[in-house]
């Protein structure tokens, strides 16, 4: 618990110093701790929240300074002038796991995750990951050109050997379904394709209003 605080301590005094790097660098130090009840026994996961965050939305110049600063404090003795060891790799790599510590990696490097692994995480989440985050998909997804769609289907199965769209389409369903299904075809760029568009729109609210009647007139 001492440690913790000692950290948190370090991260406030170096932000006022005027020192935001540095306060990131012992931010992850502390996010990095297991936390939660059982902490005191080293029981318990990361903050891995807390952890990201130090990087969300930075430039790669920012992350690197940070990068900097993290190993320039962190590094044990016995590795200082170890050109080949990298403290924050090493952190993350001993504190996160599959996805989690990819995502992590992604971050401390360009303050953002591929898209490939965000829709992957998106399909993995909750209890055992077992349940699809459609508004994070759809956020992804949305606004993207056919090609940028195409680019990113084969980003995804480089990454996991899948079909992205099979597996979206096997995993949401219902309204966020159906617009998932409208981000993948890619956004309108000719007349006839933003027509053909409306009209599937149409048919599905009008499909939902049918439905709706039925259930609302005869509960079934």
């Amino acid at each position: 618990g001492d440690k913790l605080k000692d950290e948190d301590q370090k991260a406030a005094q170096a932000l006022i110093a005027g020192k935001p790097d540095l306060a990131a660098a012992y931010q992850i130090e502390a996010a990095s701790k297991p936390q939660g009840m059982f902490s005191f026994i080293g029981l318990g996961g990361p903050d891995k929240e807390r952890l990201n965050k130090q990087f969300e939305g930075k430039s790669p110049e920012e992350c690197k300074a940070i990068r900097d600063a993290y190993n320039a404090t962190m590094t044990p003795e016995g590795k200082q002038g170890d050109a080949g060891y990298d403290a924050l790799d090493a952190k993350l790599k001993g504190t996160l796991k599959d996805d989690d510590l990819a995502k992590a990696q992604q971050l401390a490097k360009d303050g953002k995750v591929s898209d490939e692994l965000a829709i992957k995480m998106s399909m993995n989440t909750g209890l055992f990951g077992m349940f699809t985050d459609d508004k994070k998909v759809n956020s992804i997804l949305e606004g993207k050109s056919k090609k940028e769609i195409d680019e990113l289907k084969a980003k995804y199965a480089a990454l996991t050997g899948k079909d992205m769209e099979k597996e979206l389409i096997s995993r949401t369903g219902g309204d966020a379904g159906f617009e998932v299904q409208m981000s993948l075809k890619g956004k309108s760029e000719t007349p006839e394709d933003m027509v053909a568009q409306a009209n599937e729109r149409y048919q599905h609210q009008r499909g939902n209003g049918i439905r709706n009647f039925f259930v609302d007139t005869f509960g079934g």
